[in-house]
């Protein structure tokens, strides 16, 4: 055994840094020398702990060499299991040494924090968290959060819970996200916030974050925008999914009305503040975009088209060079009345580069929609794109019946094997197309196209595989050619 050469101890530790947790565990043991350098690999990962039990083991863990370990921790998410009053005392006491914690998740902020008075304040003490994100948020989330003073540069706060015993009159001011975040407003780069309800939409004053830009809001009513030019002065990317949207009524007279005078409130809010003058993207559904009358120009626009009646006001101060609009199952979206209509909308004039993406739910017997595609093409004749995707994705609704458009699907006998075999137009018109065909013909129709790519996928009840091509076209000393580009992910 004293023959046997020994690896040095510095590349031992190399090659603990390329082992996993549980390998790195078992090495921990075997020597002193060990014991000591492995333990930063061991901490270089996420710690996810769940429960009283993993909190005590993590903190036992902690306290060797003299709890120097603690500058090793990075990143640190406490699940949504409770732990005792006891053990969050000692959290508490112990998580201010974690003196370069980058990444801090909670999974249930509300739930953890409240366990024991000391743990927000003791979670603000840490000085050094540049990622926070937070689940299910409220008044000792909200302590915690005034009085921290981290460096952060991401916030992603998702749901806030209503507890019962918090009587203050300002606290859903408080609970508004920049009044949160104020004490991190000169790093904070990027902030997300999804069913964000206990709060005010309005305050009285308002923090500048300058660093700020991007800024995504999903799950609430549609926000008051007037006063994000003065806080968030260097936004670049806005991403707005309302549960307005969700429960769109098309229909409704009332909702359209309801409509109308959210956005024309909106638009008087914007009188007399400074604001924007530009976008590089926003995402969200067309009715979002409607709401927010946004008064400034939006480079790249990615809507979904389950309010189409929108979209030429929606658009009316974006002027989009490049946009993306995501279409429902509803083909009548496609038809003259929908989306052609809408890329001829004059707020489309500086348009470059055009991306559809088609659902299509199958069995459809109405809908003809090879024709639905020269329409298209031929829109696309008056405009100056330059390029063109089109993205389609075919799968079988599982409560139609393939027999057609008239029947019970609940008590109609099951089709026969024979009518089974008839497929329908749309189905048939994805067998037979070739994409590279398509493609050419497309820039041979269109003078203005440069390039085009056409993605399609399917989910059907027969094996089919998937189609793309990406083509281009080239001028060349004999011409003009068609060259056939290297597929991108869809």
């Amino acid at each position: 055994m004293q023959s046997r050469s020994r690896l040095p101890h510095d590349v031992l530790l190399v090659i603990s840094s390329y082992c996993d947790r549980r390998t790195l565990s078992a090495l921990i043991l075997t020597c002193r020398d060990l014991h000591a350098g492995c333990a930063k690999y061991v901490l270089a990962g996420p710690v996810v702990l769940t429960g009283s039990s993993q909190v005590v083991s993590f903190i036992y863990f902690m306290r060797a060499q003299r709890s120097r370990r603690w500058r090793h921790l990075r990143s640190l998410t406490l699940a949504h299991e409770p732990i005792s009053p006891s053990i969050a005392a000692e959290l508490a006491r112990v998580i201010p040494r974690a003196s370069h914690l980058e990444t801090l998740e909670f999974e249930s902020a509300e739930s953890l924090l409240g366990v024991h008075p000391d743990l927000p304040l003791a979670f603000a003490a840490v000085k050094s968290i540049k990622h926070i994100v937070i689940h299910e948020a409220y008044q000792h989330t909200c302590r915690m959060l005034e009085a921290m003073h981290w460096p952060l540069e991401t916030a992603t706060l998702i749901k806030t819970v209503y507890r019962p015993g918090w009587f203050e009159s300002t606290k859903l001011a408080r609970m508004h996200p920049a009044s949160l975040l104020r004490n991190s407003r000169s790093t904070l780069k990027s902030l997300v916030y999804r069913s964000w309800t206990e709060r005010n939409e309005l305050l009285l004053t308002y923090p500048v974050f300058p660093e700020l830009r991007s800024l995504i809001i999903d799950g609430t009513w549609c926000p008051v925008p007037a006063q994000w030019g003065v806080t968030y002065p260097n936004l670049q990317d806005l991403s707005v999914h309302t549960i307005d949207s969700h429960f769109m009524e098309t229909n409704e007279f009332d909702d359209i009305l309801a409509h109308v005078a959210t956005r024309q409130s909106n638009l008087d809010g914007f009188n007399g503040q400074s604001y924007w003058t530009h976008l590089e993207s926003f995402e969200g559904d067309i009715l979002d975009l409607y709401l927010l009358g946004l008064p400034c120009r939006i480079r790249s626009v990615s809507v979904t088209a389950s309010s189409l009646q929108f979209f030429s006001r929606a658009m009316h101060n974006a002027y989009p060079d490049k946009i993306s609009i995501s279409l429902t199952s509803d083909m009548t979206e496609v038809g003259e009345s929908g989306l052609l209509d809408c890329l001829r909308d004059p707020c489309l004039a500086n348009l470059r580069c055009l991306n559809l993406s088609i659902d299509l739910m199958l069995p459809s017997y109405t809908v003809r929609f090879e024709q639905q595609m020269d329409q298209i093409v031929r829109g696309l004749q008056t405009m100056n794109v330059k390029e063109l995707s089109l993205k389609l994705y075919a799968h079988k609704a599982s409560s139609y019946n393939i027999r057609g458009p008239d029947f019970d699907c609940d008590t109609s006998p099951p089709p026969s094997p024979r009518k089974l075999q008839h497929p329908c137009p749309v189905e048939i018109w994805i067998r037979h197309i070739q994409p590279e065909t398509f493609s050419k013909q497309v820039l041979e129709r269109v003078p203005s196209l440069e390039s085009v790519a056409l993605y399609i996928r399917s989910a059907f009840w027969f094996e089919h595989e998937p189609k793309e091509t990406r083509m281009r076209r080239e001028k060349t000393d004999d011409g003009i050619q068609h060259s056939v580009l290297p597929p991108i992910e869809w």
